[in-house]
């Protein structure tokens, strides 16, 4: 019987086999990477619409709908927090335009005076400047004081829809609150609602359901100018945002209808839950700030 020679395989042979073998492992993994990837990419579009309902539902009864929004751009969008910022503000003033329509539906008007317009522009517009070129975590430091002061002061209001003796002159409040309130929301965001409304009840001495309808109008407003300023800049990422704000306009017309519906019972709850939420998560970022951003 005869025996077969042993192949031999030249040394050039080998290396290009070796290269095929090596592209095709390369090739491999980069198709479970995209796998990964697209599958992420698919759980977004089905996640960040439904936070922007709830989020509009929360936003349009007692404000902080950016505490859910904001933290879903981040982590699920894959967002960088400026981008973040700019995007949220595009399902935010969608959220609060439905919200005060919702309350004009319901016989609350949002009408505002043009005193008090006026400085919510100006502060929303230094807000949003500041904000593209300073870490708006910086903001952490101040916030948990200004918020558990504003939650004890909201605990203590009892849970009905009555008018309350205004503590502030109007030309005060107008020119004060409209340019701090207005320059938080520029810089930051998560909140605003919940200080306006907090800020009409206690010291602009309105009713639960007026102070409301009051506040989305105000915040709509700071709304714009930041997404105007924010998109001139070329920080929006819109079909995020836009995928976001469809959803979160369904929500805030719900909202706001069951705000003017059930009034006290609604609302007081929902701002007590939401100030908590804020306290607590702007205490963590100051907690990080102070002890964890230099490690």
């Amino acid at each position: 019987m005869a025996r077969t020679a042993p192949v031999t395989v030249s040394s050039g042979s080998a290396r290009r086999a070796e290269r095929l073998v090596f592209r095709l492992d390369k090739w491999r993994h980069a198709v479970e990477i995209r796998f990964i990837v697209d599958s992420l990419e698919n759980a977004s579009w089905l996640v960040i619409p439904l936070i922007g309902l709830i989020a509009g539902f929360i936003d349009a009864i007692a404000g902080g709908g950016g505490l859910v929004s904001l933290p879903t751009l981040l982590a699920v969008g894959g967002l960088d927090p400026i981008t973040a910022l700019a995007t949220n503000k595009v399902n935010a003033t969608a959220g609060a335009l439905a919200a005060a329509y919702g309350y004009s539906k319901q016989g609350l008007s949002s009408r505002i005076a043009i005193r008090a317009a006026v400085p919510t522009i100006l502060g929303a517009f230094l807000g949003t400047f500041l904000a593209a070129v300073v870490d708006a975590r910086m903001l952490g430091a101040i916030v948990p004081i200004l918020l558990l002061g504003a939650l004890i002061c909201t605990m203590s209001m009892p849970a009905t829809s009555i008018e309350r003796r205004r503590t502030v002159e109007p030309r005060v409040f107008d020119y004060a609150f409209g340019g701090g309130i207005g320059f938080y929301d520029g810089f930051f965001g998560p909140g605003t609602g919940s200080l306006w409304l907090m800020s009409l009840i206690r010291f602009a001495g309105l009713e639960l359901r007026a102070a409301a309808a009051k506040a989305k109008a105000l915040n709509l407003i700071s709304n714009v100018v930041a997404l105007a300023c924010f998109a001139i800049w070329g920080h929006v990422e819109w079909r995020t945002g836009l995928l976001m704000a469809s959803a979160q306009t369904i929500g805030s017309i719900i909202g706001a209808r069951a705000a003017a519906r059930h009034g006290a019972k609604v609302i007081r709850p929902f701002l007590i839950g939401v100030v908590l939420i804020t306290s607590l998560q702007a205490t963590g970022a100051w907690i990080w700030l102070k002890f964890g951003a230099g490690k």
